[in-house]
């Protein structure tokens, strides 16, 4: 997994033609990042509902040249003694289970996994929800893993659907989400 760090002088390098979350896109694609890491409280800090994202999370979700994983609130091992939660929004393309696989290789033992497939009227959800199970089962994370199949819903668009059931879901609050969608827009 190659990994680099955004540094500011990255940024000043630049024309200025380009936004900040452009920049970092490019940055990424000029080093081949297996994946992204970003915050979803930004320099504008929290938002009153904690599921919405900035803009330049949710432009790195749906234009990112690796999957994104989206760091939700900082929280450190030690306040977490029974693991993470960790999500994915899967749409079954393969950039999504780019995102799955680096979640199992980045999961530590006591980590759970949450992947929610939204149905949708463009997508095999069954045969999605078979191709995780396999790809969970083959990176040996079957066990701590639970696929959530959300219903779609007359008039609601996907993303109100997970943002409802990540609300619903203070039980086994999710830490960090991956996206890797290619089409489906979980970003809002």
């Amino acid at each position: 997994m190659k990994r680099f760090t955004y540094a500011e002088e990255m940024i000043q390098d630049k024309d200025g033609s380009e936004t900040a979350k452009q920049v970092l896109n490019s940055i990424a694609k000029e080093r081949h990042a297996s994946i992204m890491v970003v915050g979803q409280h930004g320099r504008k800090g929290p938002k009153e509902d904690p599921t919405v994202m900035g803009s330049a999370v949710q432009y790195l979700s749906l234009h990112s040249v690796a999957p994104v994983l989206i760091i939700k609130d900082p929280k450190q091992r030690k306040d977490r003694p029974n693991g993470y939660n960790m999500g994915l929004c899967s749409d079954g393309s393969n950039r999504s289970f780019e995102a799955l696989e680096l979640m199992c290789q980045m999961r530590k033992p006591v980590d759970k996994i949450h992947v929610i497939v939204c149905e949708q009227a463009n997508i095999d959800t069954e045969k999605i929800k078979k191709s995780i199970s396999d790809t969970l089962e083959e990176k040996n994370c079957l066990d701590v893993s639970t696929i959530h199949i959300l219903k779609s819903e007359y008039g609601k668009k996907a993303k109100d659907i997970i943002r409802e059931f990540l609300m619903e879901k203070s039980d086994d609050y999710i830490d960090f989400i991956f996206v890797g969608n290619h089409g489906a827009d979980f970003s809002g």
